[in-house]
C-alpha cells in the first residue's frame, strides 16, 4: 500500500484457534487495542467487525476469512481471521498461504482440543512461525505452570513470553534462559551463558525460522495480556519483503469471492514486485485494488511485495494460483471426505440450478461441485453438518430455492500394500509406445508422486518427461472400488518408442494402462477417513461412552478424570463417528461434547462391507483400462493385464532368479533394454514373425543411423507432433439436434453435455481437446481459458469471433500440432486447411464419436 510508511515493516498475521477459544474475542481487541475501533464488539452482540456477514452473526461463529489493517508502533499488520469450525478447516488452510506469522489461539479451560493438533499439524506443514495466545486466564483454577506444562509437553518448542498472575501480566525472570533453552542451537546458549541475555535480532531469527514458539497469556474479554502480545509482535516479526519490491510482480490467489453487487474478486498476496490499477496480468487487466477493512474497502492504486489485496479483472483466476511471474505450487487442501447429492423440489429444473449454483465451486473449491450426467443429479463434497446449513442458506439467498442434501456418503481412496512394476504397451496399427513403471507404497497422507530412474540410451528424455506427466495428470483408480489412488510414489524405469510412430497419446495410454496393470498385479487396499476426536462427559458416564467407541471401531487413549468430568480421546473412523455427537448430547441430556477434526486416510475397518456396497469391475472400467494393446499381422489385439508381461517387447528378466525378488530390486537391473528400432519397425509393419512371443530377446544397440551427404553415419532425431482437435463449439451444438433441443431450454446446459461428450471421446482416441465458444458480443469480456471435465475450453474475448480464434490457434501452431477442425463453418473450413489441419464436419464429429464408442464396446465385448 502506498500508505504504508517507509520506516514500518509489513507482516501478515493470521489468527487461528479451535472453535470457542475466543478468537474473535481477540481479533476484536486487538483491533481496539491499536486505534481501528473505538470500541471492542462481541460475538455475543453481533458487533464484530470482522464477522460481519449474517450467518455469522446468528450463529456467532465464524465462516469466512477476513481481512482487517492495523498498526503498532514499528509495525503495519494485515490480520487475517480464519474459521475455527472443523467443517470450515478447508477455508483456513487456504489463508495459511499467504501468511507470514500465525496466532495460535488456546483456551486455558479446554487446552489442546483435536483440531488444535490439526491446526498444529497444518502450521508445521506450512512452516509457518508461530504465537500462542492462552486465552481466559481469567477463569478460575486455570493456572499458568500447569497449561504451561501441558504445551511444553505437547511441544518442547514452546516458551512463555509472558507471565500471568492475578489479573496482571509481566514478562518470566527466567525469560532468556529458557529462550535459550529450547534452543537446539550451541552458539545461542553459549552466547546466553557469556552475556546472561539474548537480542531482539537473534530471538526474531529462531521465531522466524520456528526454533522457539512464544506463549502469551491473558484474557481476550477483559483486554489482559493483550497489549503485551502487540508488543511481541512488534517486537519479534521481520518483514521478509522490503527487498522484493523491485522483482517483475508475482502473487498467490488465495481466495475468490464475489461483492453484494456480484463483481467477481481475486484475492491475492503479493509475493514479489508491485501491481498497479490498469496493469495487465496474463491477457487480463486489473480494473480496481481494494484494501477490506472488515466488509469495508479502500480502493489503492499500488500495492507492493508482502501486501493483500482484493482485485477485480480477473475471471479466470483460480484459488491456490499463482499469478505474473510466481508459480510455486501450494500444498493441496485438506478435501471434504463425504460427497453429498443436492436435489430440489420437482418443480425446480435440478440442471438449470447446476447452472447457477456453479460460482460456489470457485469461491469453495474444496466443494468439488459437479453434475453427474447418468443420473442428472448435483454431487458435492462437505466436512459436516455445520456446513450443510450454510451452503443451504447460501443457495437460498442467491437463488430463492432450498436445497436438499442426501445422508451423504463416505469418500474411500485405494493404495497398495507393496511394490511392483506395472507394464503398460500401446500399439496399434502406427502406433507404438511401451512404459514401465515402478509402483511402490508412501507415506500416509503424502498422496501421489513421481521421479525418473531410466537411461536417456533407453529412453529419450522427452519421452521419460510425457510420462512422467502423464503419471501425474489424473487421478488413478483403484482396482477394488475404484476409488482415488493414493500414498504411492511412481518411478519411470523403463519404455520403448519408434522414431515415426510413436506419438504423444501414445504414451498416455502406455502409462495409464502400465499404471493399471500393476494395481492388478499387486492387488489394492481399501483407505477410509478418520477423525481425531475428544469426548468431554460426566465422569459417570465413562463406561457407556467406552462401550460405545469400542463399538465404533475407535481407539482411545485412557481416560482422563478431572473432578466429575472425564475426557476420552481417540481416533476412530469417519463411517462410524460422523453423527456421534447427536447421542452424546442424548445420553449426557446436553451435558457432553464431542469434538473431531480430520487425521487422514487409514486402512479400511470394514473393508468386505465396503466393496459389496461398491460394486466395481476394474476390467470393465473404459476409462481406466488395465489391458494392453498390441499388434500382429497388421491389426491390434487386446492382452489381459495378466499376460501382458508375457508379450511385452522390453524383456523382463525376473523370468529367471529375479523373479522372486518381487520386484523391490531397482529396475535397470531386472530388465534387458537391448530391442533396436529395426525390429520395432518389423513388429510395426507385421514382419516379424512371433513378434510379440516371451522370452525372445533382441541383441542390437538403441541407435538407428542413416547416411548423408557426407557418407558418415549419424542420428536421426524425430519429434512427432500431438494431435489435437479444435471443436467450434456453438457450431457443434447447433449441428447436433440433441443438443439443439436441450439448448433451447438451457444454452449452459447444452454447452456442459457438449463437454462431457468430447471428454469421453478424448479419453478414448488420447487427442487433447479444445472446445472454442463465441464471447465477442460480451461487453467488458475479456475472454477467459478453463479446464473441465480434462477439455480445454476457450471464450473468446469482446470483438473476437471464433472464427478468428481458430484461425489464429491454427495458424500460430501448425508447427507444433497435427490439428484437426470440427466446424461446419465454410469459412473456418476454408481458413484452417492453409495451416494444414484435417477438416470434418459437426456431423462427421458426432458420427466418428459414435463409430470410437462403439469400436471400444466391442473390443471389449461390452454389451
Amino acid at each position: 500500500m502506498t500508505e504504508t510508511t517507509a520506516e514500518k515493516k509489513h507482516i501478515t498475521i493470521g489468527i487461528l484457534a479451535h472453535v470457542d477459544a475466543g478468537k474473535t474475542t481477540l481479533s476484536e481487541e486487538l483491533l481496539y487495542e491499536t486505534g481501528v475501533r473505538k470500541q471492542a464488539g462481541r460475538v455475543d452482540n453481533g458487533d464484530t467487525l470482522l464477522d460481519h456477514d449474517e450467518m455469522e452473526r446468528s450463529r456467532g461463529i465464524t465462516i469466512f476469512s477476513k481481512q482487517a489493517e492495523l498498526s503498532t508502533a514499528e509495525t503495519d499488520i494485515t490480520l487475517l481471521d480464519t474459521p475455527g469450525h472443523v467443517d470450515f478447516t478447508a477455508e483456513m488452510e487456504r489463508t495459511l498461504q499467504v501468511l507470514d506469522y500465525a496466532i495460535l489461539v488456546i483456551s486455558a479451560s479446554d487446552r489442546i482440543q483435536a483440531h488444535t493438533k490439526t491446526v498444529w499439524r497444518l502450521l508445521n506443514e506450512y512452516r509457518i512461525p508461530v504465537f500462542l495466545f492462552v486465552n481466559k486466564m481469567d477463569q478460575p483454577d486455570n493456572l499458568q505452570s500447569e497449561i504451561l506444562t501441558e504445551l511444553q509437553d505437547f511441544s518442547d518448542k514452546i516458551v512463555a513470553f509472558s507471565c500471568y498472575e492475578q489479573g496482571t501480566v509481566d514478562i518470566p525472570e527466567d525469560f532468556y534462559e529458557s529462550i535459550a533453552m529450547a534452543s537446539e542451537d550451541e552458539t545461542i546458549l553459549n552466547t546466553y551463558m557469556e552475556q546472561g541475555t539474548l537480542s531482539d535480532a537473534c530471538i526474531q531469527t529462531m521465531i522466524r525460522h520456528r526454533q522457539i514458539v512464544p506463549c502469551y497469556f491473558g484474557s481476550a474479554l477483559k483486554g489482559i495480556g493483550v497489549d503485551t502480545l502487540l508488543n511481541g509482535l512488534d517486537t519479534y516479526t521481520t518483514d521478509a519483503y522490503q527487498n522484493l519490491t523491485e522483482a517483475p510482480f508475482g502473487a498467490r490467489v488465495y481466495k475468490i469471492t464475489r461483492d453484494e453487487k456480484g463483481n467477481r474478486l481475486a484475492h491475492i498476496k503479493v509475493m514479489q514486485g508491485t501491481l498497479s490499477v490498469r496493469d495487465t496480468v496474463g491477457e487480463e487487466k486489473v480494473t480496481q485494488i481494494r484494501i477490506y477493512n472488515g466488509e469495508h474497502y479502500q480502493t489503492v492504486p499500488t500495492v507492493t511485495a508482502g501486501h493483500i489485496c482484493s482485485i477485480t479483472g480477473l475471471e479466470t483466476a483460480q484459488a491456490g494460483d499463482g499469478i505474473g511471474d510466481y508459480s510455486d505450487n501450494p500444498m493441496a487442501c485438506i478435501e471434504p471426505v463425504i460427497s453429498y447429492t443436492i436435489t430440489f423440489d420437482e418443480a425446480v429444473s435440478t440442471r438449470l440450478m447446476y447452472t447457477k449454483i456453479k460460482d460456489l465451486d470457485e469461491e469453495l473449491p474444496e466443494l468439488h461441485l459437479s453434475w453427474n450426467e447418468p443420473t442428472e443429479t448435483i454431487q458435492i463434497m462437505l466436512m459436516g453438518p455445520v456446513q450443510i446449513e450454510i451452503l443451504t442458506q447460501l443457495i437460498k439467498n442467491r437463488c430463492g430455492v432450498v436445497p436438499t442434501f442426501d445422508s451423504g456418503k463416505i469418500l474411500y481412496k485405494e493404495t497398495i500394500a507393496q511394490p511392483v512394476i506395472g507394464v503398460g504397451h500401446f500399439e496399434p496399427l502406427r502406433h507404438y509406445a511401451e512404459a514401465h513403471i515402478r509402483i511402490e507404497p508412501a507415506e500416509r497422507g503424502s498422496g501421489v508422486d513421481a521421479s525418473l530412474d531410466c537411461s536417456e540410451d533407453i529412453l529419450a528424455k522427452n519421452w521419460q518427461r510425457l510420462v512422467y506427466t502423464h503419471l501425474l495428470e489424473r487421478t488413478h483408480r483403484g482396482t477394488k472400488i475404484g476409488a482415488p489412488l493414493t500414498d504411492v510414489h511412481f518411478t519411470v524405469i523403463n519404455g520403448r518408442a519408434h522414431t515415426k510412430h510413436t506419438e504423444g497419446g501414445d504414451f498416455r495410454q502406455a502409462t495409464y494402462r502400465a499404471v493399471r496393470q500393476g494395481l492388478m498385479e499387486a492387488g489394492t487396499i481399501i483407505l477410509e477417513p478418520e477423525y481425531d476426536f475428544t469426548l468431554e462427559i460426566p465422569a459417570s458416564m465413562i463406561g457407556h461412552a467406552m462401550t460405545d467407541l469400542q463399538s465404533m471401531y475407535a481407539v482411545m487413549d485412557a481416560p482422563e478424570q478431572l473432578g466429575d468430568r472425564a475426557i476420552i480421546r481417540g481416533h476412530g473412523p469417519v463411517a462410524t463417528l460422523r453423527d456421534y455427537q447427536l447421542h452424546v448430547r442424548a445420553f449426557t441430556k446436553g451435558q457432553g461434547e464431542f469434538q473431531v477434526s480430520f487425521r487422514g486416510y487409514m486402512p479400511c475397518h470394514n473393508e468386505e462391507e465396503v466393496i459389496q456396497t461398491h460394486p466395481y469391475d476394474p476390467e470393465a472400467d473404459l476409462r481406466n483400462p488395465t489391458s494392453s494393446v498390441f499388434c500382429a499381422h497388421g491389426s491390434g489385439f487386446l492382452v489381459p493385464w495378466d499376460q501382458v508381461k508375457a508379450y511385452m517387447h522390453v524383456s523382463d528378466a525376473t523370468d529367471t532368479e529375479q523373479e522372486q525378488a518381487e520386484y523391490t530390486v531397482h529396475s535397470r537391473e531386472n530388465f534387458d533394454y537391448s530391442i533396436g528400432l529395426d525390429e520395432i519397425d518389423a513388429i510395426l509393419s507385421g514382419q516379424t514373425a512371433n513378434q510379440n512371443a516371451k522370452k525372445q530377446i533382441y541383441k542390437k544397440k538403441i541407435v538407428r543411423h542413416t547416411e548423408t551427404y557426407t557418407g558418415k553415419a549419424s542420428k536421426v532425431i524425430v519429434t512427432p507432433k500431438e494431435k489435437r482437435l479444435i471443436v467450434d463449439g456453438y457450431n457443434v451444438i447447433f449441428a447436433w439436434e440433441s443438443l439443439t433441443e436441450l439448448a433451447k431450454t438451457n444454452l449452459d446446459a447444452a454447452k456442459d453435455k457438449l463437454i462431457s461428450l468430447l471428454s469421453n471421446y478424448q479419453g478414448i482416441t488420447g487427442v487433447k481437446t479444445l472446445l472454442v465458444f463465441d464471447g465477442y458480443k460480451v461487453k467488458g469480456n475479456h475472454g477467459s481459458t478453463t479446464v473441465q471435465e480434462d477439455i480445454e475450453i476457450v471464450h473468446t474475448k469482446e470483438n473476437q469471433t471464433a472464427d478468428q480464434f481458430i484461425e489464429a490457434y491454427t495458424h500460430e501452431n501448425e508447427g507444433q500440432y497435427q490439428m484437426t477442425v470440427a466446424t461446419s463453418d465454410g469459412l473456418i473450413q476454408t481458413i484452417t486447411r492453409g495451416a494444414g489441419c484435417q477438416i470434418i464436419s459437426s456431423r462427421e464429429l458426432y458420427s466418428a464419436m459414435e463409430a470410437a464408442a462403439k469400436e471400444l464396446r466391442e473390443m471389449y465385448d461390452i454389451k
